[in-house]
């Protein structure tokens, strides 16, 4: 009778190491999907300071009257700041369906359903119209991609708050170094596409670095 108590407790024992192994595994492969799967579609997911996410909407000089849009709004952090900081209206777009949910999550549990929206999908096939207020933080090249769908899509007075690389095609308002932030009009500059400097150029290349998986 002990003997076959401890059989027993030996398979469960078993059955709930397994169990737990293949949970990891998949938390693992979840987690390393979401990661490729951003990358692929836009950019890396790396997070940006709460401090930067005041400065950018500072720039933008968000107020309550403003409708925010964060193009890759990662785990809402700037969309929910804007709604509960600054009073505006904010939507994010998130292709990354892990993200997605912790944001559909986030803003339920904070009570911010009627002033925050968050869209599953492809930035680029969502229309961003009615903003007033854009924010990304991308990559160089997903950025350069993204001018063309700001310029024709956004109204003239909407404002457009690049983090870390710039939108050389638009028309740059003004810019800070530290965080490296570039306020931009939805139109194109007169100038062409800027050449960034040597120094711009390096920053971007080190940047782009920094943010790969």
């Amino acid at each position: 009778m002990i003997d076959l108590l401890q059989d027993l407790l030996s398979i469960r024992v078993v059955q709930l190491v397994l169990s737990w192994t293949v949970a990891l595994v998949t938390i693992v492969f979840l987690i390393g999907l979401s990661m490729s799967w951003s990358n692929i579609r836009g950019a890396p997911w790396v997070p940006t300071p709460i401090g930067t996410v005041h400065d950018m909407l500072q720039l933008a000089d968000v107020g309550h009257r403003d409708v925010v849009y964060d193009l890759g709004c990662g785990d809402g952090r700037l969309i929910v700041a804007a709604a509960r900081k600054y009073g505006a209206r904010a939507v994010g777009i998130e292709v990354d369906p892990m993200r997605f949910l912790w944001c559909q999550l986030l803003i339920t549990v904070l009570g911010l359903r009627s002033r925050v929206t968050v869209r599953f999908g492809d930035l680029f096939k969502h229309d961003v119209s009615e903003a007033t207020a854009v924010m990304v933080y991308l990559l160089p090249d997903t950025n350069r991609r993204l001018q063309h769908k700001l310029v024709s899509e956004l109204p003239a007075e909407a404002q457009i708050v690049a983090h870390s690389f710039t939108m050389p095609a638009l028309e740059e308002v003004t810019s800070i170094e530290s965080p490296e932030l570039y306020l931009y009009r939805p139109v194109m500059s007169a100038k062409g596409e800027a050449t960034p400097s040597p120094e711009r150029a390096g920053r971007e290349d080190q940047g782009q670095q920094d943010r790969q998986p």
